[in-house]
């Protein structure tokens, strides 16, 4: 599968994979993958620039799982940078806000 030939991880189990939506051309929807303990998704992590580098599986994007409190915490503070007009200073990195750091 894609795990293992794009990221060439052989020793990972997918021990469920679910389609979330509908296909668009466009955008294909999103499919929440369960892997068989935190060990192998944090070699699957790790090894995320491999399948995003990898030409085959160019368009596909990898995430840690995150918990509704989190999702909320991060939907949160996306709404209070819009507020403050400082949403395009600011990014996600993994579950951190980053600053953007000046070109000039």
């Amino acid at each position: 599968g894609i795990i293992k030939d794009g990221c060439k991880l052989k020793n990972i189990q997918v021990k469920s994979a679910e389609r979330k939506g509908k296909s668009h051309n466009v955008n294909p929807p999103i499919i929440v993958a369960t892997l068989a303990n935190g060990q192998q998704v944090q070699e699957v992590l790790k090894a995320k620039k491999a399948l995003k580098d990898s030409r085959n599986c160019k368009n596909i994007v990898i995430h840690e799982d995150q918990d509704l409190e989190s999702r909320i915490a991060r939907s949160n503070t996306i709404t209070l940078l819009k507020a403050i007009g400082k949403e395009n200073n600011f990014f996600f990195k993994g579950r951190s806000l980053v600053e953007k750091k000046d070109n000039a």
